[in-house]
């Protein structure tokens, strides 16, 4: 059984490259998509990331694949992940999306910028570029 989580900035290809893996998905931005429209809501991020993590550990217990995209910046965002993939003794892959595009949510650049001067760099990870 595989956890794959995949980071990085918005724009930076998480969603098309998690889509490319034969497994589970789940992201926290999935949580507000409504009637085929995205609107996002600063207010119910801490839910959707709950949401997210629920929806991580209950594919893990089925023992399927499961990958996770959500940018990830700090450590202590990702550490839940990799505390579960080791409670079920997943196959943990980290991946850090170095490429760019443009954010398909319009995330302001002044937000991208200051989310990449808080990234720090996750020991092991794989870099896609």
């Amino acid at each position: 059984m595989k956890l794959t989580l995949v980071r990085g900035l918005p724009g930076s290809g998480k969603t098309t490259y998690a889509k490319k893996l034969d497994c589970f998905h789940v992201e926290t931005d999935f949580f507000y998509i409504s009637d085929g429209k995205y609107s996002f809501d600063k207010s119910l991020l801490k839910t959707h990331h709950v949401r997210c993590r629920r929806m991580a550990e209950l594919c893990l217990k089925q023992g399927a694949d499961c990958v996770v995209s959500n940018t990830f910046t700090r450590l202590w965002q990702i550490q839940p992940y990799i505390e579960m993939g080791q409670q079920y003794d997943a196959d943990i892959r980290i991946i850090r999306m170095a490429t760019s595009y443009k954010s398909q949510h319009d995330v302001p650049e002044a937000t991208i910028l200051q989310m990449k001067n808080q990234f720090e760099d996750c020991p092991n990870e794989i870099w896609i570029k």
